[in-house]
């Protein structure tokens, strides 16, 4: 009896193990609503409000990211932007910078409100502790 089904368990062994990483696409949650440029409405740092307010983030359909900051000192027309790629896992958002300082290579964010005009995210660091940003398209 074994015998009989034992071809049928090879072909389909092969034909999964045969699927590369790269194949596996990445996952449809809420990766829609997040393509696009997103201008930060508000933020707060540790509960208080950050008067900071000046900054976009692009998500491409490429997996691809720029966030865009303003520092009056960072270059002539007061802006900076830092690059990288991104994927959306369940509710949150990994970032992995192309160029960074050691230790923060990937940056993980966790959405608290995703739609198609409104992003919340929030991300914990031991430097700043809980910042929360909400975005408007």
């Amino acid at each position: 009896m074994i015998k009989k089904y034992l071809p049928i368990f090879a072909l389909l062994l092969i034909a999964f193990s045969s699927c590369s990483d790269e194949e596996v696409s990445q996952p449809e949650t809420n990766s829609n609503f997040l393509l696009g440029k997103w201008i930060e409405n508000s933020s707060s740092i540790n509960n208080e409000e950050n008067d900071g307010i000046n900054e976009y983030v692009v998500f491409t359909s490429d997996y691809r990211t720029e966030f865009v900051y303003y520092d009056e000192f960072a270059s002539e027309n007061g802006y900076y932007s830092e690059f990288g790629d991104w994927k959306i896992e369940g509710s949150t958002i990994t970032i992995t910078w192309d160029e960074s300082d050691p230790g923060l290579e990937i940056y993980k964010l966790t959405i608290i409100q995703l739609d198609d005009s409104t992003l919340i995210w929030k991300h914990e660091n031991k430097r700043d502790g809980v910042i929360i940003q909400n975005f408007k398209k």
